[in-house]
C-alpha cells in the first residue's frame, strides 16, 4: 500500500510541476519554467509534460535548450 501511495504522490507531484512550468512559461519567467518541466519529468515521464515543455521552448527561441533522451 505504501508503495502504491508514493507513486500517486510522485504522479501528482510531477502533473503540479508541470502547471507550474506552464504558468511561468506563458508569464514570460522562462528559465524558472525550464526548471520546473525537468524537476516534472524527472520524476515523471510524460509525452504531455515533455510536449508543453518543447512548445515553451519553441515560443522562446530555445529549442536547442530541450533535453534529449
Amino acid at each position: 500500500i505504501h508503495m502504491n501511495a508514493v507513486a500517486n504522490l510522485k504522479s501528482s507531484l510531477s502533473i503540479v510541476f508541470m502547471y507550474l512550468g506552464l504558468i511561468l512559461s506563458r508569464l514570460s519567467d522562462v528559465q524558472s519554467s525550464i526548471e520546473f518541466y525537468e524537476k516534472s519529468l524527472n520524476l515523471e515521464e510524460n509525452y504531455l509534460t515533455s510536449f508543453n515543455y518543447v512548445v515553451s521552448l519553441i515560443n522562446n527561441e530555445m529549442l536547442g535548450n530541450a533535453r534529449v533522451k
